[in-house]
């Protein structure tokens, strides 16, 4: 059975494309290219190390934040959005003792 491995850009974290032709990995997000032997199994620890020693990472980091702050600013405009409409339901109820309050009070005086 064959294995098919992905790999993982080491600038931007982005999913490396396999070029067969050229025998490149590419990366379709910063563009950056990796001949097949700079994933050779064995030279894979060391680069591994070297990203992270060196703060390589970096771009994931940032990715990775973006993505909560995203996140929380969907969780805070869902949460204002039921908000609002918690206080849409409650003006119409005001409304609506209102409208029935003065109906009330002018069949009251009429009489």
């Amino acid at each position: 059975m064959t294995v098919i491995k992905g790999h993982i850009c080491p600038s931007c974290a982005g999913a490396l494309s396999i070029d067969i032709d050229k025998q490149m990995y590419i990366c379709p997000f910063c563009g950056v290219t990796f001949d097949y032997e700079y994933f050779n199994e064995d030279n894979v620890l060391d680069l591994g190390s070297d990203v992270f020693s060196n703060d390589r990472f970096s771009g994931y980091k940032k990715k990775k934040e973006d993505a909560s702050v995203i996140a929380i600013s969907a969780m805070k405009k869902e949460e204002l959005a039921n908000k609002n409409t918690e206080l849409k339901k409650q003006a119409d109820a005001l409304k609506r003792d209102f409208i029935k309050k003065s109906t009330v009070l002018v069949e009251y005086k009429s009489q």
